[in-house]
């Protein structure tokens, strides 16, 4: 049972798509509803269950939410893949602070919000796999990204502190990966 955040395109569609040749239970989760039917749809016809979540993951009811309508429907989470973000590109002077507030609360505490739903379950179940879409920005950040970067790095530091929390059980796993910048 895979749960996606960031579903509705680019990586996160790409990754629904490749665990549902693989015969996975995907429960996709997106802001964007219609987008979100989509992918639900390309994912049952490549032969998976797949059940679209509607989720804004800077909202923490919603990530519950998502979390509990998982368990409801498949009992089990296996891998949660927190990729839902966005990015603001310009002079770190002229990014308005609500604009960069938004990639923060996106890139971080959808994170956060994520990790919390998964990780309770990971310790209850004993085993799970908390995958973290970081960027390369978040280890080499680029001009005109200030945001994005500083949220990237987040998620790495973030994603280091959850790993050395579960050293003490052995089935549970963080992951980070950092793929080059895509355009979704």
């Amino acid at each position: 049972v895979v749960v996606i955040t960031g579903a509705s395109s680019g990586i996160g569609r790409a990754t629904a798509h490749a665990f549902a040749r693989r015969g996975a239970s995907l429960v996709l989760a997106a802001r964007r509803a219609e987008m979100l039917g989509e992918v639900e749809r390309e994912c049952a016809a490549l032969g998976a269950t797949a059940i679209g979540v509607p989720t804004d993951v800077t909202e923490e009811a919603q990530v519950e939410e998502l979390g509990r309508r998982t368990l409801e429907r498949f009992g089990r989470i296996d891998v949660w893949f927190n990729n839902a973000g966005v990015g603001i590109f310009g002079r770190f002077e002229d990014l308005p602070t609500d604009a960069w507030k938004r990639v923060v609360e996106t890139n971080v505490f959808g994170y956060v919000h994520g990790a919390k739903v998964a990780m309770r379950q990971f310790r209850r179940q004993g085993e799970g796999v908390l995958v973290q879409n970081a960027s390369i920005v978040g280890r080499t950040a680029k001009p005109d990204s200030t945001a994005y970067a500083t949220s990237k790095f987040a998620v790495r530091g973030f994603s280091e502190a959850l790993r050395m929390e579960v050293l003490d059980q052995p089935g549970i796993h963080v992951c980070t990966v950092l793929p080059s910048v895509i355009d979704t």
